[in-house]
């Protein structure tokens, strides 16, 4: 009888009493750090040093093929709303300019007459049109280059003006061939 009076007696006092039994009152209590924990272990092992792993080292064969041309100068080709732009010896030339391109083709030559190799190298825009490469192509010949080699950003190639590559077949035409 004692019994439920005493427990009637700490309700009515306001003391919660817990359901849980004795061994799990601690447990309860440490939850919300056991989470935190978890929860920063998990963090440590997805970012850790078991999730990086080196990538796969292979050695590539050596080509046989070496550049070998020697080239004299350099020049860069640019596209530009207003007209193709190139760049010569930090001297900008207009490509529509034929005063511009006349000044272009003797500081050319100039440089060919001084270089065992008249070679000129054209880094040229992707967006530049053909017909402007071969005007440059051209120039080149008048300002005594001999050999004229046109670069452009790897991996990305010269483009036609239709947007496709100039040297490669769209798939959609190789289906209709």
């Amino acid at each position: 009888m004692n019994a439920p009076a005493r427990r009637g007696a700490g309700a009515a006092a306001g003391g919660a009493r817990s359901v849980l039994p004795g061994w799990m009152a601690p447990l309860a209590a440490a939850a919300p750090w056991l989470t935190v924990a978890i929860l920063f272990a998990s963090i440590v092992l997805v970012s850790g040093a078991l999730v990086r792993e080196e990538g796969t080292l292979f050695s590539l064969p050596q080509s046989s093929l070496r550049d070998t041309a020697d080239v004299s100068a350099a020049a860069v080709a640019m596209y530009s709303p207003r007209g193709t732009l190139l760049f010569f010896d930090d001297t900008r030339y207009v490509l529509s300019d034929d005063a511009q391109t006349g000044i272009f083709v003797s500081q050319l030559a100039a440089r060919m007459e001084t270089s065992p190799a008249a070679t000129l190298l054209v880094m040229a825009d992707e967006r530049i049109p053909g017909g402007d490469l071969m005007r440059i192509a051209a120039l080149a010949k008048k300002g005594k280059a001999d050999k004229i080699l046109f670069a452009s950003r790897s991996g990305t190639g010269v483009r036609s003006p239709a947007g496709g590559a100039a040297d490669a077949k769209s798939p959609e035409k190789e289906a209709g061939e």
